[in-house]
């Protein structure tokens, strides 16, 4: 199961390198690849596209942390990047029953998908 989530992400991430940003796994590191997260400007276009194509997603569950009420009323400035991901991540689909077949239909659909 393990190597078969770190063989289609690293799949994913060869294929797809250039066309969305992916997140990239800290150097000497050995991710479990629960998913991979892409992140995109129109995420739920993007989304609704890949649906079209036969590719389920999940919007990335990923909060910017001075968005949030907790922190309203820190003083530090908002930050910009943080927001964008919270914004624009998806979990693209590495999990380890996925085949080749259905790997190639992830990636022509990105690809396809991509703005």
């Amino acid at each position: 199961g393990l190597e078969r989530r770190r063989d289609n992400a690293e799949y994913l991430r060869s294929e797809l390198d250039g066309i969305v940003a992916m997140q990239r796994p800290v150097n000497g590191s050995n991710p479990a690849w629960l998913e991979l997260t892409a992140v995109v400007k129109d995420r739920e276009g993007f989304q609704r596209a890949l649906l079209e194509r036969g590719v389920d997603t999940q919007r990335a569950w990923m909060d910017a942390c001075d968005a949030l009420p907790a922190f309203a009323n820190a003083l530090n400035t908002p930050c910009e990047a943080s927001r964008q991901i919270a914004q624009g991540a998806v979990y693209l689909p590495t999990y380890a029953a996925l085949t080749p077949a259905q790997r190639d239909v992830v990636v022509r659909a990105v690809k396809a998908s991509a703005p």
